[in-house]
């Protein structure tokens, strides 16, 4: 599966932003206008509208039954007040469509709202000022009777801004929303619509009433009731149980007493034709255009069954074809992107910004394009805009098999598959089944080797995948030199995972995992040093001058690495190996304190240390033997590796770590009898004997039974030793739950 000499030896302006949850967060310009779409816009629409719906129902109220402006009415008119005036400088500084195409550009803008909405705003506006004005000038008299006159005409003109509530309506259904909430949304604007409309007739409806001035008969229809005075409550629903009988052609105990309110109730008749008949007349569209979607899923599953007849298929083969079709038919297919024809009208740079916004958010889940990104985001959006292939994967279907050559690196997007191998295609003694859930990377290893597949990945379900051009990402690495640097490095790393994958040391490699090849693992120290001085110098990572210096110092030495994670945390990385020794009474080898000329620091841990850069486990495993317990090394036989993950803040640095742990089992087969030693170091230790030992390791600090101390040389420190000790298990919980001190 894996040709040695298949390595890709060509896949060996600062970008200080982070793509939002869709990939595409547009906000603030560079001239500071803002995007119509920005996330703060969609806000203030909304906010925009409910400013909209609440001053729609309270001027008419208010100027009907003219309630006074004063306390919570009147703080609720200066908010008011205050969010138009404020939505009238934004829209000085909001970019506009202009044939299709953004514009920035503040004549463009300034020109489109002078053709547009800005004389009727800005006489919305004075109309505010102007009543609040009134209002905060005291109270009106006789005297001021045009004034008064005046004031309410103001406050009646509030009701065009009922205009801007359709604007709101119409910029929401260019948003990304399925057919079923288009149609609710549209449904739910005429019904409130029609509230609304309920609600201002009523209020006109009393002002009529009041107007007796008017009367021709000498008497309105709001006498008698205000004569009862049963208060507002009762006045206002009995003008709005009139005028919804009026609208729904119902029945009601008020009737017109003047030709002013005959007029008007005429009026509501025709209204009400109108409205009524466009409300059936859209529910009606709505309903056939459902209909219609009904009957092109039953053509279908006709034209099946026609077609099985025709060729006379079995009937047990024709009956599963049927059950599945019928299936398939009622599930909600994803629409594919070549599908959407009309999006080839789009200008080229308009389509790439619309492929880029649907592909980055799930390629920056890989940890190298996320670096790439930080170096230069040029790389990442030609990547999104030539590499990236967008793939429906229907329910049951595959989306390779085992033997074919792998052209593609896969990213699951949505969705469930299952990964199988099987004996005849890959290194396994019977057939296995991994479930696989997205988000997931599938098949890097295409990506830097050449690669075929060893199993079959099935969709469980419908499945949206983007596939990965291996040979495009190659071309487009070769382009940028800092990128291809960076990236050479890691496909080499990557290769040499691949080759030395093998049992005992690892599992074999398969097109879902390969052994040992996290991505901070294989990445060089140079630019996360980089990545750290970024972080210190933007505020997002605080670390004193000690802790940067001693954090700097591991990163040079590969003692650790560090990653930016997917919410672009900075997360350090460490890479820990430990030896698990048994001798044949079941005890297992631990350090039990480490020895200097002053004292004895108890310890309890197994052998081990921090795997350095780019070095493989046994590699490190082997190191670690020779360095630490040579006298070991002959007598150790290999059996299994373990693989452990925990992931908290480190105590010295503050930092969420990952620390992955591999630990080697293995069983010792030498006498322990003969391992009592003590290397000299410098002279400054003499050879000690069991007596010795005894004292600096006591059994009441240790409880060491009286087997024999290992003392081995410390590979940090030329002036102290190591001490080790075949333990039992009793033994390891005792030291566990005891208070370690220095003696």
């Amino acid at each position: 599966t894996v040709q040695e000499s298949s390595f890709r030896p060509s896949l060996a302006h600062a970008y200080t932003g982070r793509a939002g949850s869709n990939g595409y967060t547009p906000s603030l310009t560079q001239n500071f206008v803002f995007h119509p779409n920005s996330s703060m816009m969609m806000g203030l629409d909304i906010l925009g509208m409910a400013m909209v719906v609440c001053e729609l129902f309270i001027t008419p109220f208010v100027w009907a039954w003219d309630v006074a402006i004063e306390g919570g009415v009147y703080a609720l008119s200066w908010v008011m007040a205050i969010y138009w005036l404020i939505d009238f400088v934004l829209h000085f500084n909001t970019a506009v469509y202009i044939q299709g195409r953004i514009s920035t550009s503040r004549t463009s803008i300034f020109w489109k709202y002078l053709m547009g909405w800005l004389v009727p705003d800005l006489a919305l506006l004075a109309c505010d000022f102007f009543s609040l004005a009134m209002v905060a000038s005291g109270p009106l008299d006789s005297s001021k009777s045009d004034m008064l006159r005046l004031t309410k005409a103001f406050r009646c003109l509030k009701v065009l801004r009922i205009t801007r509530l359709f604007r709101f309506v119409d910029k929401a259904m260019q948003w990304c929303l399925s057919f079923t909430v288009r149609f609710a949304l549209q449904l739910s604007t005429i019904v409130f619509i029609t509230l609304l409309f309920n609600h201002i007739l009523c209020c006109i409806w009393w002002a009529v009433g009041l107007a007796d001035q008017f009367t021709d008969t000498g008497s309105t229809w709001a006498t008698p009731i205000q004569e009862q005075a049963f208060g507002v409550v009762y006045e206002y629903t009995t003008a709005l149980h009139w005028t919804t009988a009026q609208m729904t052609l119902g029945s009601t105990d008020v009737i017109a007493t003047n030709s002013l309110e005959r007029c008007f109730s005429v009026f509501l008749l025709f209204a009400a034709l109108l409205l009524g008949s466009s409300l059936i007349s859209f529910v009606s569209a709505q309903i056939m255009h459902l209909i219609m979607l009904k009957q092109d899923k039953t053509q279908k599953i006709t034209d099946v069954r026609r077609y099985l007849q025709q060729e006379a298929v079995p009937t047990r083969l024709s009956a599963d074809v049927q059950r599945q079709v019928a299936e398939r038919v009622e599930k909600v297919i994803p629409i594919a992107e070549e599908d959407v024809t009309i999006l080839n009208a789009l200008s080229k740079s308009l389509r790439n910004e619309l492929t880029y916004a649907t592909r980055v958010p799930f390629i920056l889940r890989h940890p190298l394009f996320r670096v790439w990104g930080r170096m230069d985001m040029r790389p990442v959006k030609d990547l999104c805009n030539k590499a990236v292939i967008p793939v429906i994967l229907p329910d049951d279907d595959d989306l390779f098999l085992p033997g074919e050559l792998a052209e593609y690196s896969y990213f699951i997007r949505d969705g469930a598959v299952d990964y199988v191998q099987s004996p005849s295609s890959s290194m396994v003694e019977k057939e296995i089944t991994l479930p696989v859930t997205a988000p997931r990377w599938i098949c890097e290893v295409a990506l830097w080797v050449d690669w075929k597949h060893v199993g079959r990945l099935t969709a469980k379900g419908v499945c949206r995948v983007f596939a990965l051009d291996v040979e495009k990402v190659a071309a487009l690495v070769a382009k940028t030199p800092v990128i291809e640097e960076l990236t050479r490095t890691y496909a080499k790393n990557y290769f040499q995972r691949v080759v030395v994958s093998m049992p005992p040391h690892s599992s074999w490699p398969n097109d879902i995992h390969v052994p040992y090849t996290d991505p901070a693992d294989l990445m060089t120290s140079d630019h996360e040093i980089t990545l750290l001085k970024f972080a210190r110098d933007h505020g997002a990572l605080v670390l004193t001058d000690a802790q940067h210096k001693d954090l700097l110092q591991e990163l040079q030495d590969e003692k650790c690495c560090l990653q930016t994670g997917e919410d672009g945390e900075l997360i350090r990385v460490v890479q820990l190996i430990a030896w698990r020794i048994q001798d044949a009474q079941k005890r297992v080898l631990y350090k039990v304190g480490v020895a200097d000329q002053a004292c004895v620091k108890p310890a309890l841990v197994l052998p081990g240390g921090k795997r350095k850069r780019a070095e493989l486990p046994q590699q490190a495993m082997g190191r670690v033997l020779r360095e630490e317990l040579p006298v070991l090394a002959d007598h150790v036989v290999r059996q299994h590796i373990e693989h452990e993950v925990e992931r908290k803040a480190s105590q010295r640095y503050d930092i969420d770590t990952t620390y992955f742990r591999t630990v080697q089992v293995a069983t010792y087969t030498g006498n322990p009898g003969r391992l009592l030693q003590a290397f000299v170091n410098k002279s400054k230790f003499t050879e000690m004997g069991r007596q010795e030992l005894g004292l600096l390791t006591s059994r009441e600090v240790y409880m060491v039974p009286e087997d024999p101390i290992i003392v081995s040389g410390n590979p940090g420190r030329a002036d102290r030793v190591n001490l080790y000790a075949f333990l039992a298990p009793e033994d390891i919980l005792w030291l566990s739950q005891t208070e370690k001190k220095e003696y």
